[in-house]
C-alpha cells in the first residue's frame, strides 16, 4: 500500500489545519506553527489505498483551502507551504525532506 508523507512546512502561524485525502479527514489539529529555524511544522504519514491522491488542506481561521492531486505509485513525500500571498504551494519527492 502506498505511503504518503505530508510535511507541513513554511508559513503556518498557529493555524487550525485540516487535511483530507480522497475526501477522508486524516488530520485535524489547532496551533500548527512553523519552526522558523527549520521551516518545519508537522509530518503526517498516511497509508493510501489508491495510487492517486487528492490532498485537500484547510486553514479555518484564515479561510484558506487548497487541493493537490498527487500520483503516488510508491512512497512519496509532499511538502506543503503557505506562501506570503496566502496561496498553498507544494513539492513532491521520493526522498524525505531534511530539517535541521
Amino acid at each position: 500500500m502506498p505511503v504518503i508523507r505530508i510535511d507541513l512546512q513554511e508559513g503556518f502561524t498557529g493555524d487550525t489545519v485540516t487535511v483530507r485525502i480522497n475526501g477522508k479527514e486524516i488530520f485535524h489539529e489547532a496551533g500548527v506553527k512553523t519552526r522558523l529555524q527549520s521551516g518545519f511544522a508537522r509530518i503526517i504519514p498516511v497509508e493510501s489505498a489508491n495510487e492517486a491522491a487528492a490532498i485537500e488542506i484547510r486553514l479555518a481561521e484564515r479561510r484558506l483551502a487548497g487541493r493537490m492531486d498527487i500520483d503516488a505509485p510508491g512512497a512519496v513525500c509532499v511538502g506543503v507551504s503557505v506562501e506570503p500571498d496566502g496561496e498553498f504551494s507544494h513539492k513532491v519527492s521520493t526522498q524525505p525532506f531534511g530539517y535541521v
